[in-house]
């Protein structure tokens, strides 16, 4: 019980990052969309 209790938050965690880090590379190809 006590590993599933704390790997649970790490997924979370790490899908969030990940989330965030999709978001920045579209807004980075966006800007560079728009420059061109």
């Amino acid at each position: 019980c006590g590993q599933e209790t704390r790997v649970i938050p790490r997924i979370l965690q790490m899908r969030q990052h990940w989330l965030k880090s999709e978001r920045e590379n579209v807004r980075l190809t966006e800007a560079g969309i728009s420059k061109d």
